[in-house]
């Protein structure tokens, strides 16, 4: 999201690879992102220096586009849009529970970060 010539980048990166990366970006379809979008609450603002907004569908089509594979996609936790009282009324144990298993199986597309394994084609 940072690099404003991001192709030249994954091929780069590849080369000096030898089973591939991990390439993790912000997920657009993080759920804080879809309630506050849903409320009409304002936006966060944009950052100088952000390039590019992937989802899962770009960043496979930008992966592919540059001779590679998605081999395999990681998830790692979904957050739930509540206020830092509901957080500590909740509790720990029971916020983690929910959004790093339960919701995280539940919705694994709407988790903070795209994490994807990249690899050569052939090995895909």
């Amino acid at each position: 999201e940072h690099i404003q010539f991001p192709v030249p980048a994954l091929i780069s990166l590849m080369q000096l690879s030898k089973y591939g990366l991990l390439l993790a970006v912000p997920n657009p379809y993080y759920l804080p992102f879809i309630f506050r979008a849903l409320l009409r609450l304002n936006p966060a603002p944009a950052k100088e220096g952000h390039w590019y907004a992937w989802d899962y569908a770009h960043l496979d089509i930008f992966v592919q586009n540059c001779g590679f594979a998605v081999q395999k996609w990681y998830y790692d936790s979904v957050a739930l849009p509540c206020t830092r009282p509901i957080r500590s009324a909740l509790g720990f144990n029971i916020l983690s529970f929910m959004e790093v298993k339960l919701l995280k199986t539940l919705f694994p597309r709407f988790c903070r970060s795209l994490i994807a394994h990249v690899v050569e084609k052939k090995y895909s």
